[in-house]
């Protein structure tokens, strides 16, 4: 993906303070949205993909920040979701928010330079521990000192489990693609079954994990929807392939509580959507 920028012609620089301001942030690109909350209008979206060969990844995000008129202002609200596989879901009726290491350890190292975080995700009646860099951690509370910070799960599961609660899918599975990981949902009656995040290099380790999923559930891959969001196009070979063996395939449309920006209709409307959805885990 190449850098991106729709701005609404009734963007007001000068009204940030009525704006909520959603970031999203990974190894390889840093997008934000603005929401116009007085009219519940998205009014800006923008991404950058970061230059990862001649800077680092600090380098990157603090020229962006530095750059970026809009993300020198003042807002209403802000929240960020950070992009990592590196994170575990806890039942509610076991969490407790003294054991976080113990709970994160069971998965994934904790380094030193890490700091753990937590969302309540209620649709789901759990929690997801995650940790993110403690040098990000600090370049984001000191530009936005009341930031929220979400794991990429937590829009993406509240998302699927509260927008489609009417469906009547026995099963539906989800998947949100970034550029080397993807999360996938699998959701039974209106319940989450499974929800897992994968690194992938390519279609063939797409379909390879995407599979898996169908095959240890014991899903039918001629029956069960398989809903797409994220960073995969249809002209993409990782739609083509995942048309191959998955036979009813739909993309995720943004909520419909929201009204968007005309310009935001340049790129497919499935591509931002977690991003999108972050604001109402406000």
């Amino acid at each position: 993906m190449h850098d991106l920028s729709f701005l609404d012609e009734t963007l007001d620089i000068n009204i940030t303070n009525t704006y909520h301001v959603s970031i999203q942030v990974s190894l390889n690109g840093f997008s934000f949205c603005l929401l116009d909350t007085a009219r519940n209008k998205y009014v800006a979206l923008k991404h950058y993909e970061f230059d990862t060969k001649e800077t680092t990844f600090e380098e990157n995000l603090k020229r962006i920040l530095r750059d970026d008129e809009f993300l020198n202002q003042e807002y209403k609200s802000s929240s960020l979701i950070f992009i990592t596989r590196k994170s575990t879901l806890v039942p509610t009726p076991i969490f407790n928010k003294e054991h976080l290491k113990k709970y994160f350890s069971f998965n994934h190292n904790l380094e030193e330079s890490e700091r753990i975080y937590f969302n309540h995700l209620r649709n789901a009646d759990a929690y997801v521990i995650f940790t993110i860099p403690g040098n990000l951690a600090d370049i984001f509370n000191f530009h936005f000192p009341k930031v929220k910070i979400y794991h990429q799960s937590t829009p993406f599961i509240e998302s699927i489990l509260r927008n489609h609660k009417n469906s009547q899918d026995k099963h539906a599975v989800f998947l949100n693609a970034g550029e080397d990981l993807f999360d996938i949902a699998v959701v039974h009656f209106k319940k989450l079954k499974l929800y897992n995040c994968f690194f992938y290099k390519n279609e063939n380790d797409l379909i390879y994990f995407v599979l898996y999923v169908y095959e240890h559930l014991k899903l039918d891959a001629e029956k069960t929807v398989l809903v797409i969001s994220g960073s995969l196009s249809k002209s993409s070979k990782h739609y083509e392939i995942l048309k191959k063996y998955i036979r009813n395939l739909r993309f995720e449309q943004p909520k419909t509580q929201f009204t968007y920006s005309y310009t935001f209709n340049e790129i497919p409307s499935h591509t931002f959507v977690n991003l999108l959805n972050l604001y109402t885990c406000e």
